[in-house]
């Protein structure tokens, strides 16, 4: 494996290390106003997100996830810890399902647990799951080096079947709703693919 590879994946590791998400006990205890929102996004986010990508989070964007139920409305336009967690675990698990399937799975899991388990064992597996994926990535990429193959395709090959995985088990996993009625199906597409395209 080249120098850079290994020195890119040691700088990965670094940065995921340090950039992990806050613990429920480490977010502001206090209400915050959507500008402290954004700011704390970013400081939190920016790790799990592509380096060209725009902000992980818009005023915008919290505005349509309220707007779409995902997260409850905020008070007097101050957010609490509970909706720091909620947008926390849907900026980063909508990099892989759509708004909508990110909000049910988090309102499934909310069924069981309260918030504040459920935000912490996302964090915990979160960061579990990043020093382990690292770990297979090196793996990978030097047993196809070794047979000559490209290491590039590895990686988007894996990311294209996880991806696949999560949209189909998914489904399966979860308990069904109860199906909506066809102006919501409507206005909750609009507000996907809305929120989806910023």
């Amino acid at each position: 494996m080249t120098t850079d590879v290994l020195q890119k994946l040691s700088q990965l590791r670094a940065l995921l290390q340090s950039s992990r998400l806050p613990f429920w006990k480490e977010l502001p205890e206090i209400d915050l106003y959507m500008d402290q929102v954004i700011v704390l996004s970013e400081k939190y986010l920016g790790a799990f997100f592509p380096e060209d990508t725009k902000k992980p989070l818009t005023p915008a964007i919290v505005n349509n996830y309220v707007k779409m139920g995902v997260i409850p409305s905020p008070n007097k336009k101050r957010y609490t810890r509970e909706h720091l967690a909620r947008l926390f675990m849907l900026c980063i698990l909508k990099q892989v399902l759509s708004v909508s399937a990110s909000g049910a799975l988090l309102a499934d899991e909310l069924k069981r647990r309260p918030i504040d388990q459920v935000y912490d064992r996302f964090c915990e597996t979160q960061a579990a799951l990043a020093a382990r994926t690292l770990d297979l990535t090196e793996q990978e990429l030097m047993h196809w080096e070794e047979d000559g193959g490209s290491p590039e395709m590895a990686i988007a090959l894996r990311a294209n079947l996880e991806k696949m995985l999560a949209e189909r088990l998914l489904p399966v996993l979860m308990p069904t709703e109860p199906e909506p009625s066809k102006k919501k199906r409507k206005e909750t597409n609009e507000l996907t693919a809305e929120a989806e395209s910023q």
